[in-house]
């Protein structure tokens, strides 16, 4: 091949290269490669030429391309919003500042995210093919003779342009026009068509590439993505004005019908194998947009999992016996995640998800090994910090601080309890603070700072039944308790009447973890080895997602930035499954 002072960048689709892609990662090996700037050998030896990754080559590609998106439609979005609410956007946009705004970045962020995910899926195509074509390209080069290529006295770049643009062309006529254009420029020349035609074939490429894997990003899916995004930046400021200052696990409500999620891959197969009524594992986005699911495991540690790195990050430490739960927990006001543990040796643990740490550790909690759940909540009216509550079977659930001291005491020692949860009634100024205790003879809800039964929720038909998994969500702004058993019921029921509202009956099984999806369908891990979809408006189970290969402990969902809506599933199998939308 005739010297020159520059590179070029010849791509090829190739049929199989789907095949190829490692979905787990978008930056590859190859993408270290450094490539000349002016060879296009990427062997090149000499020390004077400029060397350049793939990884920054396709950066500088990935860094034109938000001009794809019109930032003007959100200017729209938030007018149309304000001419339907009382409270207008922009006045919460001013109360909130700079954070509401950042909420709404945020999200255009994790969209823009998944744009760029798709292109990275392309660009990985080309860079594992890129060494194979570029070698066939001085093999073909080799084979070209002189007089077999017409050479013309005088070629401009509007005609290469015009050469390129005319549709698709065989690698033949490629090789003879690059041919043709070297032989027929001075060095200068060289240099600025072969750019060109760099520039030109790789965008071509991958203008050809997007089409075929339909990831273009047409204005009307925008819109429609535009108009979700501002809903939740409407329901954030909501969120946010409120009085409450605490957040509600599970608040988010998807829109899916979770019936129709597929297998998408394990997550892990070292998950802690125990009989755990629920969250041996949980799912969980930071206030930082990071997502991750942390599960302990056989070794007795806490592992956490970075979805959106797709690896683990860290491993937590601290505990000599089986783990029961791990659970997420999120403190409004400073804004902070805690990630809680127990264990069978009688120690609870609380990390911050900051960094991870470890900022509290209660040892001999309970007089009983069996620490089956325990809950973080968060009380600014009584201390200014969190406090964590624990319980085992036919024991008081305690209450104590961050600092390992016990502050308090709800008798439930009647009860052998199996699960724990926290509602925040905030139906008025006071936000009063509920604490649920599903046990072996009904479910309770207590209320926490008297420590007195607030309501009980029994029936009598039902009184050998264990009470698994209890929640509280609201349907159409009234709460209403969710609660599944060992009979293989879930039942909702009307919390102010104490009497049942909707129930379903799964035949056969018992009926574990609980996940809310939204004001239709909640989500059930089942001792069948499946998650049942159930329709509870309807009284119906919706759907079956085959899952695990033993009886499920847990299920949970995440809003991922990239694959939007997800579920998790946990089992006595020890794995972690990933299930996303068909």
């Amino acid at each position: 091949m005739a010297s020159d002072n520059s590179k070029i960048l010849i791509t090829s689709t190739n049929n199989n290269s789907s095949e190829m892609i490692n979905q787990n990662n978008i930056f590859t090996e190859k993408e270290s490669i450094m490539v000349c700037e002016t060879c296009i050998n990427s062997t090149c030896k000499h020390q004077d030429h400029f060397k350049i990754s793939i990884r920054d080559l396709l950066a500088e590609y990935r860094s034109n391309s938000n001009s794809i998106i019109d930032y003007s439609i959100v200017e729209k979005y938030l007018k149309k919003i304000e001419e339907n609410n009382p409270i207008t956007v922009r006045e919460k946009l001013n109360n909130l500042k700079i954070k509401s705004i950042n909420i709404l970045n945020k999200k255009l962020t994790n969209f823009q995210n998944k744009f760029h995910k798709r292109l990275n899926e392309i660009r990985e195509k080309i860079e594992q093919n890129y060494l194979t074509i570029e070698n066939n390209f001085f093999e073909a080069e080799s084979r070209i003779q002189s007089n077999n290529i017409e050479v013309l006295n005088n070629i401009s770049i509007d005609e290469i342009i015009s050469f390129f643009e005319k549709g698709s062309r065989s690698e033949k006529e490629l090789e003879n026009m690059i041919n043709l254009v070297k032989k027929n420029s001075d060095q200068d020349k060289i240099k600025r068509n072969l750019q060109d035609m760099e520039a030109i074939l790789f965008s071509k490429m991958l203008s050809n590439q997007q089409s075929s894997e339909n990831v273009e990003i047409k204005e009307d899916d925008f819109n429609k993505e535009l108009v979700g995004l501002t809903e939740d930046l409407s329901r954030e400021i909501d969120v946010e004005m409120s009085t409450p200052s605490v957040f509600k696990l599970n608040k988010d409500k998807f829109n899916s019908n979770p019936k129709n999620f597929i297998y998408k891959k394990d997550i892990t197969d070292k998950l802690q194998k125990s009989y755990t009524i629920d969250s041996v594992f949980c799912a969980f986005t930071t206030f930082d947009g990071k997502c991750y699911i942390a599960w302990g495991c056989p070794t007795f540690t806490v592992e956490v999992y970075d979805l959106i790195q797709d690896k683990l990050v860290k491993s937590l430490t601290g505990f000599s016996q089986h783990i029961y739960i791990t659970r997420h927990f999120f403190d409004k006001i400073p804004k902070k995640d805690y990630l809680l543990s127990t264990s069978y040796s009688k120690i609870c643990k609380v990390w911050d998800c900051q960094n991870f740490s470890n900022i509290v550790t209660i040892k001999n909690c309970h007089t009983g090994a069996y620490l089956y759940s325990g809950l973080i909540i968060f009380d600014s009216s009584f201390v200014s910090s969190p406090l964590v509550l624990t319980v085992a079977p036919n024991e008081n659930i305690k209450v104590w601080d961050f600092e390992g001291v016990l502050v308090n005491q709800i008798n439930t020692s009647t009860d052998y309890t199996y699960y724990l949860n926290v509602w925040y009634d905030d139906r008025d100024e006071k936000c009063n603070i509920y604490i649920i205790n599903a046990n072996s003879k009904d479910v309770k809800i207590y209320d926490y700072k008297t420590g007195k039964v607030y309501k009980t929720f029994y029936n009598v038909e039902l009184q050998a039944a264990w009470h698994m998994s209890a929640l509280v969500e609201n349907i159409k702004n009234k709460p209403y308790l969710f609660e599944s058993d060992g009979q293989g019921n879930l039942r909702v029921w009307d919390i102010e009447t104490q009497t049942i509202y909707k129930k379903i009956l799964v035949d056969g099984i018992n009926l574990r973890g609980i996940c809310f999806w939204n004001e239709q369908f909640v989500l059930v891990a089942g001792t069948d080895k499946t998650v049942k979809v159930i329709d509870y408006m309807k009284e119906k189970l919706e759907g079956t997602i085959e899952a695990n290969n033993n009886i499920l402990c847990t299920v949970d969902k995440i809003r991922h930035p990239i694959l939007g809506e997800c579920i998790f599933s946990g089992g006595i199998d020890g794995k972690i499954k990933m299930f996303t939308q068909a």
